[in-house]
């Protein structure tokens, strides 16, 4: 498998995006979200984590097929899940001790606003590293390889 070329922009594009998405889950925490904003965060991160290891998962296409997606999507979105609930529980709870009297706010229409914004941001983000990264491969030089039983 070959490793993408980094560049310093798309690893800054990287790094944003990151730090974009563990500030979003604790930010959720810290408004006192409901924690059923867990989820469709939980599903927005699988999709930034698809677009983040896109050259992994279109070998693991083209090499197993089709049908090894869904295998590959049961056991990345509930571990995605896992993690936005690592960064918004602890910041939920800072929260209701801090603050009390404070209710936690039922589940409605601006958390699932707010996953689609976390999502739109992040794919803007990932999509921009991903084509720095490709821009960086092919002009990067193009060495050959030699035929086999050639000395290099």
């Amino acid at each position: 498998m070959e490793l993408p070329e980094f560049t310093r922009a798309s690893m800054f594009l990287r790094l944003v995006c990151g730090l974009w998405l563990v500030g979003s889950a604790m930010a959720a925490g810290f408004m006192l979200r409901s924690p059923w904003i867990v989820v469709p965060l939980g599903v927005a991160f699988s999709v930034l984590f698809v677009i983040g290891k896109w050259k992994a998962w279109k070998l693991t296409i083209r090499t197993m097929g089709w049908k090894s997606l869904p295998m590959g999507l049961l056991s990345t979105v509930p571990s995605q899940i896992v993690i936005v609930g690592v960064f918004y529980g602890p910041c939920l709870g800072f929260m209701k001790l801090t603050k009390g009297e404070r209710s936690i706010e039922p589940y409605g229409p601006f958390d699932t606003k707010y996953a689609w914004i976390v999502l739109l941001v992040g794919i803007a983000l990932g999509v921009g590293a991903h084509c720095l990264e490709n821009r960086a491969e092919s002009d990067g030089p193009q060495m050959e390889t030699p035929p086999p039983g050639e000395p290099t």
